[in-house]
């Protein structure tokens, strides 16, 4: 009994390795560029056992102007032979050079052996730069995926006739071991499975995406070469596109004044939220319409500002706390 229960837990504790210790599985990319639309669809494994759960993301990117006119993925999607198991919410994020990014997943798997493919994705897009604005189709290419059997053929294999019975000494203790053997396997396969689930990591949010800009302006040094105007059109902007991907607020046709006064008496935002932008903007206003040109220290006030802004109505939702769990997870 000793030697089974040391077999048994010698076998479990080999389940939990590091992450940076696993071979990543190979990934298959198809890209699909239309007009100033850019689709890219990628699995993850591109090779992978029967039951083995598959990842596919698409990612489309667009220019200024031009916005998503169809889900990505359409509900129920039909893929052949394969399983849908989990299906994302659709993740939108504006980018610095105006554009847009759109992001969402799928999760699935297949018990048919055999060479499948996971088939086009078509997606529409709306080009608002031309009167009256067009429409924009594009479609991915079909990506192959080799699924092998986790089983020999028994086809293949010799079948004998069954032999009589055998008697064993009563001090056997071989079926210890393959018990261990069997249950060491299961645990392997469970921590496998999870090392997968922990391998992706969720899209940057938001409020992540704006604290990397305030980063990269605080560096800048623009205020420090008395360029305030620069400062402060950057700061604006980047409070601006922080507040269309976190609250959904979108008026292309708006300056990013306009666009900020209006946010400041939106309902999405609590007094104190709305007073802590109406102090940023009442700043920015002198600088941008007055010419005023406030000290070294008042921008860096601004820049604080903004920072409290985002820190105070940052969403705290399932991707977060995802995110928080594999940073803290020990393998």
């Amino acid at each position: 009994m000793r030697l089974y229960a040391a077999i048994t837990l010698t076998a479990l504790s080999s389940g939990c390795v590091p992450i940076d210790s696993v071979n990543a599985p190979s990934e298959v990319t198809s890209a699909s560029t239309k007009g100033p639309v850019n689709l890219t669809v990628s699995v993850d494994p591109g090779e992978a056992q029967a039951g083995q759960q598959i990842r596919i993301l698409l990612t489309a990117r667009t220019e200024a102007g031009v916005t998503l006119a169809s889900p990505l993925l359409n509900t129920p999607q039909q893929l052949g032979p394969f399983h849908i198991l989990a299906q994302s919410d659709m993740r939108e994020i504006p980018l610095d050079d105006g554009g847009r990014s759109w992001s969402q997943e799928l999760l699935v798997d297949t018990f048919e052996p055999g060479q499948h493919d996971i088939p086009a994705f078509d997606v529409s897009f709306a080009d608002t730069r031309t009167e009256p604005p067009t429409t924009v189709h594009i479609s991915s290419e079909a990506i192959s995926v080799q699924i092998s059997s986790l089983h020999e053929d028994i086809s293949q294999a010799s079948i004998k006739d069954i032999r009589g019975w055998i008697m064993l000494p009563r001090d056997a203790w071989w079926p210890w071991i393959v018990g261990a053997g069997v249950l060491g396997g299961i645990g392997l396969w469970f921590a496998s499975r999870g090392r997968t689930a922990r391998l992706v990591p969720p899209p940057p949010t938001a409020a992540e995406l704006a604290r990397a800009s305030l980063a990269d302006l605080r560096v800048a040094g623009l205020l420090e070469r008395g360029d305030s105007d620069g400062f402060y059109v950057r700061l604006s902007n980047i409070v601006r596109k922080y507040i269309e991907g976190r609250f959904g607020l979108h008026a292309p046709r708006k300056t990013t004044n306009e666009f900020l006064h209006h946010a400041g008496a939106d309902a999405h935002l609590s007094e104190t939220q709305q007073q802590q932008l109406g102090a940023f903007l009442q700043i920015s206003d002198l600088v941008k319409f007055a010419k005023h040109a406030p000290p070294v220290d008042q921008g860096h006030l601004a820049l604080q500002q903004a920072e409290s802004f985002i820190d105070d109505t940052e969403e705290v939702n399932a991707l977060t706390e995802h995110r928080s769990d594999l940073e803290a997870a020990p393998c």
